[in-house]
C-alpha cells in the first residue's frame, strides 16, 4: 500500500481559521501612530506601552517639561492638547528635514513655532488614521476627529484652552528607530466624548422615534386674539374709520393663543417688549395693572411692558 505523500497531505488539510486580535482603543491609537509616523521607508516605529487614565486640566501644565513641545488640537468635543518629549520631536525634525534619524545625543535646546510646523503632518496623520480606525469600535468611548491646531509657547496657559472636566489622559511609551535616543513618553489630553444615545429596543419604536422628531419639527401658525364680539349686522355695516371699539381691561388679560381650527393653547396678556407690541403667556390677572380707576371714556388704554410687572 502506497502512502500518501505529505505535500498531497499538507493540501488535503483545510486551513485553521486563526481570529483576529479584537480591536480596541489600544490598538487603535497603536496601528494609529505606526502608520501615521511610519510611513517613511526604513525608520520603525515601536510603542513599547499605550495606557489611558484621567486628568484635570489644572494638572496639565505640569507635564510640560523643558524641552517638550506642547501642542493646542481642535476637534468635535471641543479642544484637545498633544505633549511630544524632546527625543521624539528631535526624531521627527530629522526625518523631515534629514531624511534619516541620527545617531548622536538630543540637543538641549528651547523648541520654536518652525519645530510646531514640521511636526504638524505627521500629528495629523497620526489623528487621521485613529480617526478612520475610530469608527470601527462601537460604544468604545474614544475621542475621535481631532486635528492639530497650534503650538502653545507657555505651557501654563493650556489649562485655560480645556474644557474644565475630566479629560483622557493617553501616554505612548514610543520610540522612532533602533537603538536610537529619538524615545519619550508622548502624552494626549483629549475631551471625553458624550455617551452616545440608547438604541431603538425595536422597530416600531425606532419608527416612532422618527415620527415624533418629524412632527416636533413642523411648523404651524398661532393667532394671538385680543378680543370676540357681536354685533348687528347694521352697525357692523356703519363702521368706518375712527370708530372705537372699547375693551376693558379683562380683555388685555385675556388674549387667546388659537393653533389652526381654532383651538386654544394657551392665554396671554398684551403688553410692549423691546419696543415692539408682545404677548406674555399665562399672566394672572392681578398683574396687569394696579390703577386706582378705569381710565376716562375717551383715553386710550395704556398698556405694560410684557416683559416686566408694573409697578
Amino acid at each position: 500500500m502506497t502512502s500518501e505523500s505529505a505535500l498531497r497531505r499538507k493540501l488535503s488539510t483545510p486551513p485553521r481559521a486563526e481570529a483576529l486580535p479584537r480591536l480596541t482603543p489600544e490598538r487603535v491609537w497603536r496601528r494609529a501612530f505606526e502608520f501615521g509616523l511610519g510611513r517613511q521607508p526604513g525608520v520603525a516605529v515601536r510603542i513599547a506601552a499605550a495606557e489611558r487614565g484621567l486628568v484635570h486640566p489644572p494638572e496639565v501644565a505640569a507635564m510640560v517639561e523643558a524641552g517638550d513641545l506642547a501642542l493646542l488640537l481642535d476637534g468635535p468635543d471641543g479642544y484637545g492638547a498633544a505633549i511630544v518629549p524632546r527625543g521624539v520631536l528631535a526624531g521627527l525634525i530629522e526625518r523631515q528635514t534629514l531624511g534619516r534619524l541620527l545617531s548622536r545625543p538630543v540637543p538641549d535646546r528651547a523648541v520654536t513655532a518652525v519645530d510646531a510646523a514640521l511636526v504638524a503632518d505627521p500629528f495629523d496623520g497620526v489623528l487621521a488614521a485613529q480617526e478612520t480606525l475610530a469608527a470601527e469600535l462601537s460604544g468604545a468611548g474614544i475621542a475621535a476627529g481631532f486635528r492639530y491646531a497650534a503650538p502653545v509657547a507657555d505651557p501654563q496657559t493650556l489649562p485655560l484652552s480645556l474644557a474644565d472636566a475630566p479629560h483622557d489622559l493617553w501616554r505612548f511609551d514610543l520610540a522612532l528607530g533602533e537603538g536610537t535616543a529619538r524615545s519619550g513618553v508622548v502624552r494626549l489630553i483629549l475631551p471625553r466624548p458624550a455617551p452616545a444615545p440608547a438604541a431603538a429596543s425595536s422597530a416600531a419604536s425606532h419608527w416612532a422615534g422618527r415620527l415624533e422628531a418629524r412632527v416636533l419639527d413642523g411648523r404651524i401658525a398661532l393667532d394671538a386674539v385680543l378680543y370676540r364680539t357681536e354685533m348687528e349686522v347694521a352697525r357692523l355695516r356703519a363702521l368706518a374709520v375712527g370708530d372705537t371699539i372699547r375693551l376693558t381691561r379683562r380683555d388685555l388679560d385675556g388674549v387667546a393663543i388659537c393653533a389652526a381650527g381654532g383651538v386654544q393653547v394657551a392665554t396671554a396678556r398684551l403688553g410692549r417688549a423691546g419696543g415692539v407690541k408682545a404677548v406674555k403667556i399665562g399672566a394672572p390677572v392681578s398683574e396687569i395693572f394696579t390703577l386706582a380707576s378705569d381710565p376716562a371714556p375717551d383715553a386710550p388704554a395704556s398698556l405694560p411692558d410684557a416683559g416686566e410687572a408694573p409697578p
